[in-house]
């Protein structure tokens, strides 16, 4: 049975935002619990050490990603988006595990080889904003396009969530660290499975245009020489990075601060937010039913 391409789109999303979400409360468990079990002087030492290591494991998944989107997108508007979607979601797919076998293992650099390739494979965001907009009629386009930003939030909602209940082990004895990225590796199996299945090809005028390695710093440098979005992008910018940082350094700060052991909650919060925002902006009339439905 075949299924709106949309809702399979959004799904890939939610996988890609999972592994990202997944990552607040287990990262900072793996490098930073052990800090608390070190003397004075040992602990500041330490958790330098452990904060730096933290922030570039945390960074090479955006990096990678940076450099591979523009590629994955070029490729889907020569190839097709059927193809480019399932070769990412199967190398997510891979990603996920390599990164649980590195926990196994207990192998930092196995963990930035497998954030390295998830970020590369995992760069399909071009793809899947591409293909809804491949689908949807001129008019529907924000509405679409306002899903992304709440299937992003639910990402970041369950994610943590996931994490959280997957690696705790009173709850299941074999559950651990590892678990809920073996889990996510099943789910982006089973949707790499779902887009050879159900998904049709969105793209219609496929065209064989060169590529290009590079074209992620040639979009920022043609983004700033255009005044008119000049402001909209820095903004994009800031707030990207604000939540990033946010997402990315909460779980840390909670066990460093007030030594949390479950900072996966508080996470969740905040995906939960971001959700209902995005899904609420993406229909103008939803602010003004609230406040009618509110006023009467």
């Amino acid at each position: 049975m075949r299924r709106h391409p949309i809702w399979i789109i959004l799904f890939t999303i939610l996988i890609d935002t999972l592994g990202i979400g997944i990552l607040g409360p287990i990262l900072p468990q793996l490098l930073g619990n052990p800090i608390r079990r070190t003397t004075s002087s040992a602990k500041t030492r330490r958790s330098d050490r452990v904060t730096s290591c933290f922030g570039f494991l945390v960074a090479v998944y955006p990096i990678m990603q940076f450099f591979a989107t523009p590629i994955l997108g070029q490729l889907s508007d020569r190839y097709g988006r059927k193809p480019v979607l399932a070769l990412s979601l199967a190398g997510t797919s891979l990603g996920y595990a390599l990164f649980a076998t590195g926990i196994v293992i207990r192998s930092i650099p196995l963990l930035f080889l497998a954030r390295a390739f998830d970020g590369i494979t995992g760069g399909n965001l071009s793809v899947a904003q591409a293909s809804i907009a491949d689908v949807t009629k001129p008019e529907d386009r924000t509405k679409n396009f306002g899903l992304i930003g709440a299937a992003f939030g639910v990402g970041f909602i369950v994610g943590p969530f996931l994490g959280g209940v997957l690696a705790d082990p009173s709850l299941v004895s074999w559950f651990s660290a590892s678990t809920p990225f073996w889990f996510a590796a099943m789910l982006a199996a089973a949707n790499t499975t779902q887009v050879l299945l159900q998904f049709d090809e969105t793209n219609a005028h496929m065209r064989h245009v060169p590529m290009h390695l590079l074209r992620g710093m040639a979009n920022i440098a043609r983004a700033y020489a255009m005044p008119e979005l000049r402001t909209i992008f820095l903004t994009t910018f800031l707030f990207n990075m604000g939540f990033g940082f946010f997402i990315s350094f909460f779980g840390l700060f909670l066990i460093h601060r007030f030594n949390s052991t479950k900072p996966g909650s508080a996470i969740s919060s905040r995906g939960s937010a971001y959700a209902r925002s995005s899904r609420r902006s993406s229909r103008p009339d939803g602010w003004r039913r609230d406040s009618l439905n509110r006023k009467s």
